[in-house]
């Protein structure tokens, strides 16, 4: 049984089972025995996952089991898709490097494979829209960018907002607020703060500016950001009549 978590599989062998056609997450591979006990095997090929242009890390689980011995949770239906490709077949090896985070004496064994991509250091910044009529004050959410770090956010506020910075009725002690920067007139310092996934932004819609639009900029993470180009993110303002 192959699980990937952050990545998807292709379904290239005749003997495998997976849990979608395409996109697969889920693989079972039966091997014919019979399997003498103390001797090692890997497959004779790769089992291959694939991860998305903005996957940040992932792992691979996996385990083996005879296959009388696996749950009925766990097995894929033997209607589930196959592979089209060559059969995947077991070769037997020195065993005496393999590795598993859960190396036990059993009938079964499992362990586990992290991986982390060339962009596990980006940080991405997220957009997002300022809702509200004219002449109300509005609160809001600043999102935390994609690989945040806990760093302070910058937002440049569309023309027609402003800031409000007197504290609202029924303050909630436990949210973050954003608060003016230290540059007059410039942008907005939003974060770090304590909640999961945003800071809280409270602003003012003075007058109706078509086409108005701002930005969120995120700095880079300590280590070296693989795309300062989607550090920042648009700030758009719908007007409701």
């Amino acid at each position: 049984m192959v699980v990937a978590d952050g990545s998807t599989l292709l379904p290239r062998y005749g003997n495998c089972r997976y849990n979608k056609a395409a996109a697969a997450t889920e693989a079972q591979c039966d091997f014919p025995g019979p399997l003498p006990a103390g001797t090692a095997y890997e497959t004779d090929h790769p089992v291959i996952a694939v991860s998305s242009q903005d996957t940040r890390s992932g792992s691979l689980h996996y385990s083996v089991w005879p296959t009388a011995d696996i749950d009925g949770p766990s097995q894929l239906p033997g209607r589930a898709v196959r592979g089209t490709g060559e059969v995947l077949r077991l070769r037997p090896v020195d065993g005496g490097a393999f590795t598993g985070s859960e190396s036990y004496r059993s009938r079964g064994a499992a362990g586990a494979l992290d991986f982390e991509t060339t962009r596990v250091d980006d940080v991405e910044a997220v957009g997002f829209t300022i809702r509200g009529r004219v002449g109300e004050e509005v609160r809001t959410e600043v999102p935390y960018p994609r690989g945040y770090r806990g760093d302070t956010m910058w937002v440049t506020l569309p023309d027609g907002v402003s800031l409000v910075t007197r504290p609202p009725q029924g303050l909630q002690s436990e949210d973050s607020y954003c608060r003016k920067g230290s540059a007059k007139g410039g942008p907005v310092a939003c974060g770090p703060g304590a909640e999961p996934y945003a800071v809280v932004l409270l602003v003012r819609i003075d007058k109706r500016v078509e086409g108005a639009r701002g930005s969120v900029t995120v700095p880079p993470g300590p280590a070296a950001d693989p795309d300062q180009d989607n550090n920042t993110a648009p700030v758009t303002v719908e007007y409701i009549p």
